[in-house]
C-alpha cells in the first residue's frame, strides 16, 4: 500500500501527464481536474485516495490506446545544408518569411541589444505579425483594420477598415496586398500604396489561412475545407480542391507542390498547377483522444514537412511521399508553427513552442530533443529565427523572449507580446505586441560594448 505522500506525488505527475495528453480535444477532462480544490492535500482530504485511483485508471486507458512517438527509419529522406541568405536587406513579404514558411532570416546585423525607435497602437488585438516590403510595414488587426507604416519611423501611411474580423497576415506582391478575412468570409486585394480595394471575392465560409502568391495565383484555405487558387488580377477561381477538414493553417509551397494541413489530422500535397492531390497523410491515431487537429502552418525544409498538432505532437513527414518520418510528444497541444533552419552554428533543427509553456529545439532529422526551455507560459503563436536569436511570446505573461538558437539561453526580453512576435528585413526588427507594433533598431556595436563595460566597472 502506497503512503499518502507517495499518492500525492503520483497525483501531481498524473495530472500533468493527462493534461498534456488531453490536448485541445478533451476539454472535459481538463475542466474536471481544474475544478478540484487548488491544494492537492485538500483534494486528498476531500476525495480520499479515490481520485488518485481514478486518475490511474484513466491514465492507463489513455496510455494503452495512444500510440508512442515514431522515430526516423533508416530509409527516410533527409536533405541538410540548406542554402543561407547573405546578410542584406530583404523583404519579409508573407507569413513565415517565404513560401516554405521556415520563419528563418539569416542576418549578422539584426541581433540584441536593440533600441526601440517607434511604436504603433492598433485599435484591437494583433494576433498575426505584419509583413515588410520596400521599407513599409503592412498588417491586419483582429478588428479587420488594414494599415501601412513607414518602417523607419512608424508613421501611418494609411489605415482602412476591410472586414469585421481578421486573424491572418497579408502577402505583398508587385505593389498589391492580398488577404483573407473571417467575418465576412472573403478574399481581397488592396493597393499597397493607398489601401484601396482592387477586388473582393466572397467565400463559402471564414478564412484565417494567410495566403501566398505563386504563378499568378493567390492560394489559401477556407474553414469549409477547400483550398482555393484565385487569379491575382481578378479574384476569379482558377481551381479549388476539397481537403477533407477545416483549413486554419496557411499553405506552404516547394517546387510546385502545395502542402496544406487541416482539422481531422489531415496533411495533403497538392499540385499548384491544377489543385490535384499528389499524396495524403495524417496524424497518428490518438485512441481516446482522437487524431487531433492540424492548426499550425507547415514548414518545408530538408525534404521534410514539419507540422504541429493539437494531439501534443510535432510531426515530420517526407516531402515527396508523405511517409511519417518521426513524431515527438510535448506536454500539451502544439498550435505554433515551427521554425526550420540550418544555421552556421547549429545542425539542421526545428524550433517551436507548446501550450505546456516549454520551447523546444529538435534535431530536424531524428526528432531528438536538442534542448527545451520554459518561456513563462503557453505558446500559441509561431516563433521567428532572425540571425542567431529565436523570438517567442507567451500568453500568460504576454512578454517576448529572445533565445540563443544553439543553447536556448535567453539573450533578449521585451515586456509585450502574445502571439506571432517578430519579423525582420535584415535591417530592423519589427516586434508585434498584444496591441502594438514596435520598430527596434540594433544598437551600434561600439556603443553597446562601451555601455556594457561601463555597467561592469
Amino acid at each position: 500500500m502506497k503512503s499518502r505522500d507517495e499518492l500525492l506525488q503520483a497525483l501531481g505527475r498524473l495530472e500533468k501527464s493527462l493534461l498534456g495528453m488531453a490536448g485541445k480535444g478533451n476539454e472535459a477532462l481538463k475542466r474536471a481536474i481544474s475544478r478540484l480544490p487548488e491544494s492537492r492535500e485538500k483534494r486528498f482530504a476531500v476525495l480520499g485516495g479515490g481520485i488518485a485511483v481514478a486518475l490511474v485508471l484513466i491514465a492507463l486507458l489513455v496510455a494503452l490506446q495512444r500510440p508512442g512517438d515514431v522515430s526516423e527509419g533508416e530509409d527516410s529522406d533527409f536533405r541538410g545544408d540548406e542554402a543561407s541568405l547573405t546578410a542584406r536587406v530583404v523583404p519579409w513579404r508573407l507569413y513565415g518569411f517565404d513560401g516554405t514558411r521556415t520563419r528563418y532570416l539569416p542576418s549578422s546585423y539584426v541581433r540584441p541589444p536593440f533600441k526601440v525607435r517607434w511604436s504603433f497602437r492598433a485599435h484591437s488585438l494583433l494576433e498575426y505579425s505584419p509583413v515588410i516590403a520596400d521599407g513599409v510595414v503592412y498588417g491586419f488587426s483582429n478588428d479587420g483594420e488594414a494599415f501601412a507604416l513607414r518602417r523607419d519611423t512608424g508613421k501611418v501611411i494609411w489605415r482602412r477598415q476591410i472586414s469585421d474580423l481578421n486573424a491572418s497576415s497579408p502577402v505583398y506582391s508587385d505593389g498589391v496586398l492580398y488577404g483573407v478575412s473571417l467575418e465576412p468570409g472573403t478574399a481581397f486585394a488592396l493597393s499597397a500604396a493607398t489601401g484601396k480595394r482592387l477586388w473582393k471575392r466572397d467565400l463559402p465560409g471564414r478564412s484565417e489561412s494567410s495566403p501566398l502568391i505563386a504563378d499568378g495565383k493567390v492560394v489559401f484555405g477556407c474553414e469549409t475545407g477547400q483550398l482555393f487558387a484565385l487569379d491575382v488580377r481578378t479574384g476569379k477561381t482558377i481551381w479549388q480542391t476539397e481537403v477533407g477538414g477545416a483549413i486554419k493553417a496557411a499553405p506552404a509551397l516547394e517546387s510546385g507542390t502545395l502542402y496544406v494541413a487541416a482539422y481531422g489530422g489531415i496533411l495533403k500535397a497538392v499540385d499548384l498547377t491544377d489543385g490535384s492531390e499528389i499524396w495524403s497523410a495524417g496524424s497518428q491515431s490518438g485512441g481516446l483522444l482522437g487524431s487531433g487537429n492540424f492548426y499550425a502552418t507547415p514548414a518545408v525544409a530538408f525534404d521534410r514537412i514539419y507540422v504541429g498538432n493539437t494531439d501534443g505532437r510535432m510531426y515530420s513527414f517526407e516531402r515527396r511521399s508523405g511517409h511519417l518520418a518521426w513524431s515527438r510528444s510535448t506536454g500539451a497541444y502544439v498550435y505554433a508553427a515551427a521554425v526550420a533552419a540550418d544555421t552556421p552554428l547549429t545542425e539542421p533543427s526545428i524550433y517551436f513552442g507548446s501550450y505546456d509553456g516549454e520551447f523546444y529545439s529538435l534535431d530536424a532529422r531524428t526528432g531528438e530533443v536538442n534542448w527545451q526551455k520554459p518561456v513563462g507560459g503557453a505558446v500559441s503563436g509561431a516563433a521567428s529565427l532572425i540571425g542567431g536569436t529565436l523570438f517567442v511570446s507567451n500568453l500568460r505573461k504576454t512578454t517576448t523572449l529572445g533565445l540563443n538558437a544553439k543553447t536556448g539561453n535567453r539573450n533578449f526580453g521585451f515586456p509585450d507580446g502574445a502571439y506571432n512576435p517578430a519579423v525582420s528585413d535584415g535591417r530592423w526588427l519589427i516586434l508585434t505586441g498584444k496591441r502594438r507594433i514596435y520598430g527596434l533598431e540594433p544598437m551600434d556595436r561600439t556603443k553597446a560594448k562601451a555601455k556594457e563595460a561601463a555597467a561592469g566597472s
